[in-house]
C-alpha cells in the first residue's frame, strides 16, 4: 500500500481508532491504579583477588575477578544464601517466592556486582538487597576457598550499601501511557488496516483494475439527501451528481462506435446498484450536448424508466418487438425532442429470448440510424442473462458498479460473463463514491462554490461566498485569544518548539504504528493464503489417492504440510495475537487460529495415515499368493479409525463456528475446510466400515462359507435377476477358494416359506418369493432375500452359510476389464468385458441345447471370472468396477454375524430397503417378470425422477418410466424357453416405492390414468407401495408415470433406486417448475 492510502485508511476509520486507543490508554490507567506498587532497592558489590602484590599478579588478579563475575551474579538466588537472608530478616517467605525478587546484575567490563531487591515496603527492599550481599559474600568466599584449607583468593566488598526507596520502581504511570497509547494506535490501525484489507466490496479504481482490464470512466457520488430529485441532471443541474454525469457522458463521447452500432448497453452486477438511474441521468446529458438520443428500458424484468419519468409503461418495447405497434407509435418524446424514451411495455414471460430475437437486432439497427446514441437499460448480469445477450449485439457496454454494495468477485463475474459473449466493455461508472475528496474526486467545494440547488422557476439563485456565510466571532472582554507569557503577549518561540516536538513524537508514532500494523496485516494475509493453499493440496491429494496415485498424493500432502506450517508460524505473530482480544475482529482472528490447527493436524497426522494405509492396497501390498494379507489389512485399521473420529472432531469444531458476522476472507477458510472434511468422509467412512468387517469376514477368526449367487438379469426380479447360478466361497485366513457349485435345479422348491413372512411381505409379494430359489430377489430388501437363500441352501445342501454375495453378469462384465479375457472349458466360449452379458444372457440359450449343458456353462463362466479376479495383484485395480457395480446394485452382500451385517446395513453394498438416506427421498422402482421367460435381455428402460419444493405440506415427486421392447416380433428366432412360450409378449409386475413418510398420487399409463378401483397399493416395512401390472408387446413403448409426496423433513435431493437390468442404467433427476 501506499502512504496516500494508509492517510485514506486513518481517515475513513478515525473514530474507531480513537475508541481503541482511548480504550487502550483507560485500561492501562486502570491497570497501573489497581497495582500494588513495588519498590527497588540496589546494593553494590567489588569483587577482587587477596594476596596481589605486584602488577603482574594484581592485573591477573582483575582479570581472573571479572571472568569470574558472570558466574557469580547467577549465585545470587540459590538456596544456600536466601535461606540465610530469611532467616537473618524473620521473612515470611519461601526461597522459590523470594529468588522471584532477588536478581544479580554487572556492568560490562567491570569486577562489580549489582544485587536488586523487589518488595512492596521500601525498607525492607534495603534490608533484603544489604543481607543478600553479605550472605553472597559468604557463600563465595567459602566457595572460593581452597580444598587444602587457608584464606579465600577472592573477597567480595560492599562499596554502595542500599537506600531506602523514595518512589516505586513500579508501576510506571508515564511508562505505561506510553505504551498504551502505542499499543492502542498500533492497534487501532491494525484494526482499521484489516478491516480494509478484509473488505471485498468495490470502492475505488484500483479495486476496479483488480479484477479485470476495464477502465472506470466515472466516480458518481452519493446522495446524502433522502429527498433528492433521481433525476439530477434535469432537476438539480448544478449539483455534484449531474456534473459526474456529464463528465461520464464525455469520457463515453471519446469512445467510437462504429455507425452501425450506436448503442450502449448499460447494466450492473447486482440489482439496486444504480443503473437505471444511471440511464436515465446519461440520456439527458447527452440530449442536453445536442445528441439525439433514445432511452430503451431493456430490462423487462423489473423496468424503471417510466416510472422514473412519470410516463405511461404499458405499451413499448415488447410492443414492436411481438408485432402489436410500429416504433413510431410507441416512442414518447421527452424535453426539447431531441431526447426519445422506449419504454419496456409488458413484462413477457421469455425475456431472454425476445432481447436476443431477430426482431431486437433489427430494432436495434433501425434505432442506430435514427438517432445519435441508443441507451439500452438492461437487468444485472448475475441474477440472468439478458444484458449480456444484447451485448454481442450492442456497440458497448457500460457497466454501473454501487460502491460497497458490489463484491470484487461478483464484479470479475459480471465482467467475465461479458468477455465470455464477446461484448465490447466501455468501462464501469463508480456509483455512490463515498466521501468527499477520497480518491481524488471532490464535489463538496463544486457545490459550495457554484450552488446545488436546482433552478427551476428560470430565475438567477444567488449564492454567496463561503466568507460570507458566517460573520466572525468576538470575543468577550477578558478572553485571551491565544497563550501568552506573563507580561501578556505570546511566545511563538515556545508554539513552534512545542508544534516540532509534536509533528517528531506523532512521525515517530505513525512509523512505530504503521510498521507494526503492517507487520500483522503482512502475518494475516499469509495466514489466508497458505491456509487456502493447504486446503486446495488436501483436496488435490484425495483425487490424486483416489485415482491410486499414491505417490503424487504424498508430495501434495508434503507441500499441504509446509503451508500449513507456514500458517500455523504466521500465527504466532504478536499484532495477531493481540487482535484476538479486541472487537469486531478477535473472533476473526480466533477463527482463523482454530482453522491454522485443524489443517495443520490434517496435513500433519490424518492424511499421511490415510495415504499410508491406501498404500497397502496398491501392487501387492493386499493380494499375495492369491490370498488377502490379513495382517497388512489389520495394520491399516488404527490409522483408518484415527483418521476417522479426528476427521468427524474436526468437522463438529467447524460446523460450531458462527458464520455470521465473520469477514468474507475468515468464513472462506472455514467453509473450503469444511468442504474438503464433507468430501474425505463419505470414503472414509466406507473405508471405516471395510477394516472393521473384513479381517473377520475373510476367515481371520475361523473360516467362512459364503453363498455366491450370479443371478440372471435375463428374467427380471427387484434386486436384478433370478438365482441363477449358485457358488460356495470358502474363505480361511484370507484364502478364497470355490468349494461347490449349483444352479436352480440343485435346490428344488419348497412346499412352505422357508423364512417367516412378515404382513407386509405376504401382502405385497406373496410367499413365492421364499419358495422357490430363483424368487429370493423379489423382494428388494436384499437382507431378508440373503436370509431366504440361506436357508434353501442349508436345507438342501446341509452346509452352513455365514453369509449371501450376490452379482450379476454386467458386474462379471466389468471385472473382465481388468483380469481380461477368460475360456469356459465347456465350451471354449471366450468371455470379454464386451460380449459377456450378450454370451451369458442370450447367444447361450441359443447356442447351448439342454437346461443341464446351460446351467454347466453359466457356472463354469462364474469360476473362472472368479478365479481370474483372485489372480489379480493390484488390488486397487478392481476397486473401480466393484465401487461402480456396487453403486449400481449389482453387488449385493449379507452377513449372518448382526456386528458385520450393522456395518453393511446402509449402505450400497447392504441392498437396504428404505425410503430415505438422511435428508433425502429414496424413490423406489422394482421389476418382476411374470412370464417365467428369459425377455428382460430385450428390454430398455429409461427413468426420471421429477421433483420440487412447493408443497406446503410435504416435498412433491414424480416418477416417469418408459419401458421399450426391443424382442423380435411374433419371438421369431426364440425358444420357447426364452420367449415363456409367449409371441414375444412380456409381462412385469412393477413395485413403486414412495419415500419414508409419503404416499402414492395418481398413477398414469401412455397418460390414461388407472382408475381407483383398478389400483393395488400397500405398504412393506413402512413405506407406501404400489403393485402394477405391464404388459409390453415385442416392439412397444409404454410410459408410466406415478406422482407422490415425502416425508417434510425429507429436503435433501431425492435418490432413485431400481432394478438393475441386463442393460447400463438410464435415469436423471429434474427440478420441475412449480404450479
Amino acid at each position: 500500500m501506499e502512504i496516500r492510502t494508509y492517510l485514506r485508511i486513518v481517515r475513513k476509520s478515525w473514530i474507531a481508532i480513537s475508541a481503541i486507543t482511548a480504550f487502550v490508554l483507560a485500561a492501562a490507567v486502570a491497570v497501573t491504579l489497581l497495582m500494588a506498587p513495588t519498590y527497588k532497592a540496589t546494593t553494590q558489590v567489588f569483587v577482587s583477588v587477596q594476596g596481589s602484590t605486584s602488577t603482574s599478579e594484581l592485573l591477573q588478579g582483575s582479570n581472573f575477578a571479572q571472568n569470574r563475575v558472570t558466574s557469580y551474579t547467577a549465585m545470587v538466588d540459590v538456596p544456600q544464601v536466601l535461606d540465610h537472608v530469611i532467616e537473618d530478616l524473620g521473612l515470611d517467605t519461601t526461597v522459590a517466592d523470594l529468588a522471584e525478587n532477588v536478581s544479580a546484575s554487572s556492568p560490562l567490563n567491570t569486577s562489580l556486582i549489582n544485587i536488586d531487591a523487589v518488595d512492596g515496603n521500601p525498607q525492607v527492599a534495603a534490608q533484603i538487597a544489604d543481607s543478600v550481599a553479605r550472605r553472597f559474600s559468604d557463600v563465595i568466599t567459602e566457595f572460593e576457598r581452597p580444598a587444602e584449607g587457608g584464606a579465600s583468593p577472592v573477597k567480595l566488598s560492599v562499596v554502595r550499601a542500599a537506600v531506602v526507596p523514595l518512589g516505586p520502581d513500579s508501576p510506571n504511570l508515564k511508562l505505561n501511557l506510553a505504551l498504551g497509547l502505542l499499543a492502542g494506535l498500533a492497534l487501532g490501525l491494525g484494526f482499521a488496516v484489516l478491516r480494509e484489507v478484509l473488505d471485498t466490496g468495490v470502492r475505488s479504481d484500483d479495486d476496479v483494475a483488480e479484477v479485470g482490464t476495464a477502465s472506470v470512466v466515472a466516480h458518481i457520488p452519493i446522495s446524502l439527501d433522502a429527498d433528492a430529485p433521481r433525476l439530477v441532471v434535469q432537476d438539480a443541474p448544478l449539483s455534484g451528481r449531474a456534473e459526474a454525469y456529464r463528465r461520464l457522458r464525455t469520457n463515453l463521447q471519446f469512445l467510437e462506435l462504429t455507425a452501425n452500432k450506436r448503442s450502449i448497453v448499460v447494466t450492473s452486477s447486482l440489482p439496486g446498484e444504480g443503473k437505471s438511474t444511471t440511464s436515465a441521468n446519461l440520456a439527458l446529458a447527452l440530449a442536453d450536448a445536442g445528441k439525439s438520443v433514445v432511452l430503451v428500458d431493456a430490462d423487462l424484468r423489473r423496468p424503471a424508466i417510466a416510472r422514473y419519468f412519470g410516463i405511461e409503461g404499458a405499451v413499448g418495447l415488447t410492443t414492436v418487438l411481438i408485432g402489436e405497434a410500429e416504433i413510431d407509435d410507441v416512442l414518447q418524446p421527452w424535453g426539447d425532442g431531441r431526447m426519445q424514451i422506449l419504454t419496456a411495455g409488458e413484462v413477457p414471460p421469455n425475456p431472454s429470448e425476445m432481447l436476443g430475437s431477430e426482431s431486437m437486432s433489427r430494432l436495434l439497427e433501425e434505432l442506430a440510424e435514427r438517432f445519435d446514441v441508443v441507451l439500452l437499460d438492461s437487468p444485472p448480469l448475475l441474477p440472468v442473462t439478458d444484458a449480456a445477450v444484447l451485448g454481442r449485439s450492442t456497440g458497448g457496454v457500460l457497466l454501473v458498479a454501487s460502491a460497497g454494495l458490489v463484491h470484487k468477485a461478483q464484479l470479475k463475474t459480471a465482467l467475465g460473463s461479458l468477455e465470455a459473449v464477446g461484448a465490447r466493455i466501455l468501462g464501469v461508472a463508480l456509483n455512490r463514491v463515498q466521501g468527499t475528496k477520497d480518491g481524488g474526486y471532490y464535489y463538496g467545494e463544486y457545490r459550495q462554490q457554484h450552488g446545488d440547488e436546482p433552478q427551476t422557476s428560470g430565475a438567477a439563485r444567488t449564492t454567496r461566498p463561503r466568507s460570507a456565510r458566517r460573520a466572525p466571532r468576538t470575543r468577550s472582554a477578558g478572553t485571551s485569544a491565544s497563550r501568552s507569557t506573563d507580561d501578556g503577549k505570546s511566545d511563538p518561540a515556545r508554539r513552534k518548539r512545542r508544534r516540532r516536538v509534536l509533528a517528531g513524537v506523532g512521525a515517530a508514532v505513525v512509523l512505530v504504528v504503521g510498521g507494526a500494523a503492517a507487520w500483522g496485516l503482512s502475518a494475516a494475509l499469509t495466514v489466508r493464503d497458505e491456509l487456502s493453499a493447504a486446503a486446495e493440496a488436501v483436496t488435490r491429494a484425495k483425487d490424486a489417492a483416489t485415482a491410486g496415485n499414491t505417490d503424487s498424493a504424498q508430495a501434495l500432502v508434503t507441500a499441504g504440510r509446509e503451508h500449513a506450517a507456514a500458517a500455523s508460524a504466521a500465527m504466532e505473530n504478536p499484532v495477531l495475537g493481540i487482535a484476538t482480544h479486541l472487537p469486531f475482529v478477535g473472533d476473526d482472528v480466533a477463527v482463523v487460529g482454530l482453522v491454522t490447527d485443524a489443517v495443520d493436524e490434517m496435513t500433519g497426522t490424518v492424511v499421511p495415515g490415510l495415504l499410508d494405509a491406501l498404500g497397502v492396497l496398491e501392487g501387492d501390498g493386499l493380494l499375495k499368493d492369491g490370498a488377502v494379507d490379513l495382517d497388512a489389512l489389520l495394520a491399516v485399521r488404527a490409522p483408518v479409525l484415527d483418521a476417522d473420529a479426528r476427521i468427524s472432531a474436526l468437522s463438529a469444531e467447524l460446523a460450531g463456528v458462527p458464520r455470521a458476522g465473520l469477514l468474507d476472507q475468515v468464513a472462506a477458510p472455514v467453509d473450503q475446510l469444511a468442504e474438503v472434511l464433507d468430501g474425505v468422509r463419505p470414503d472414509l467412512r466406507t473405508a471405516v466400515k471395510a477394516v472393521s468387517v473384513l479381517p473377520t469376514m475373510l476367515g481371520g477368526e475361523g473360516e467362512r462359507n459364503y453363498l455366491l449367487v450370479v443371478q440372471n438379469s435375463a428374467e427380471a426380479r427387484s434386486l436384478g435377476g433370478i438365482g441363477g447360478s449358485f457358488a460356495v466361497l470358502n474363505v480361511k485366513d484370507g484364502r478364497l477358494s470355490v468349494t461347490a457349485q449349483g444352479s436352480s435345479a440343485d435346490v428344488p422348491s419348497f412346499d412352505d416359506p422357508v423364512i417367516p413372512l412378515t404382513e407386509d411381505e405376504e401382502a405385497t409379494l406373496g410367499p413365492l418369493f421364499a419358495m422357490f430359489p430363483q424368487n429370493p430377489t423379489m423382494n428388494p430388501d436384499f437382507p431378508r432375500a440373503a436370509q431366504a437363500f440361506q436357508a434353501m441352501w442349508e436345507e438342501r445342501q446341509g452346509l452352513r452359510v455365514d453369509g449371501v454375495l450376490a452379482t450379476d453378469p454386467v458386474a462379471l462384465a466389468a471385472l473382465l476389464e481388468v483380469t481380461g479375457p477368460v475360456v469356459v472349458p465347456a465350451s471354449g466360449t471366450e468371455l470379454s468385458a464386451e460380449n459377456a452379458v450378450q454370451v451369458l444372457l442370450s447367444d447361450t440359450y441359443a447356442d447351448v441345447e439342454g437346461n443341464e449343458s446351460q446351467d454347466l456353462f453359466f457356472q463354469q463362466a462364474a469360476v473362472a471370472v472368479f478365479d481370474a479376479v483372485t489372480s489379480v495383484s493390484d488390488a486397487r485395480a478392481l476397486m473401480e468396477p466393484l465401487a461402480g457395480s456396487a453403486r449400481e446394485g449389482r453387488l449385493l452382500m449379507w452377513s449372518a454375524d448382526e456386528a458385520e451385517q450393522g456395518h453393511l446395513d446402509g449402505t450400497v453394498l447392504g441392498g437396504n430397503l428404505t425410503g430415505a438416506r438422511g435428508t433425502s427421498p429414496v424413490v423406489g422402482v422394482y421389476l418382476n417378470d411374470s412370464l417365467s421367460s428369459k425377455m428382460t435381455y430385450y428390454l430398455e428402460t429409461e427413468t426420471h425422477l421429477r421433483t420440487d419444493a412447493c408443497g406446503a405440506d410435504a416435498p412433491s415427486l414424480g416418477l416417469d418410466l418408459t419401458l421399450r421392447s426391443t424382442a423380435p416380433a411374433g419371438a421369431a428366432g426364440l425358444s420357447d424357453w426364452v420367449s415363456g412360450w409367449s409371441d414375444g409378449t412380456q409381462l412385469y409386475n412393477v413395485l413403486v416405492y414412495a419415500p419414508t413418510g409419503g404416499s402414492i398420487g395418481k398413477v398414469t399409463i401412455d397418460g390414461e390414468e388407472i382408475a381407483e378401483e383398478n389400483r393395488s397399493r400397500g405398504v412393506h416395512d413402512g413405506l407406501a407401495v404400489e403393485v402394477l401390472a405391464i404388459e409390453l408387446a415385442p416392439g412397444e413403448t409404454l410410459d408410466l408415470s406415478v406422482e407422490m409426496t415425502a416425508g417434510t423433513e425429507l429436503t435433501g435431493a431425492p435418490i432413485l433406486r431400481q432394478t438393475p437390468g441386463p442393460r447400463a442404467l438410464v435415469a436423471d433427476t429434474t427440478k420441475r417448475a412449480c404450479v
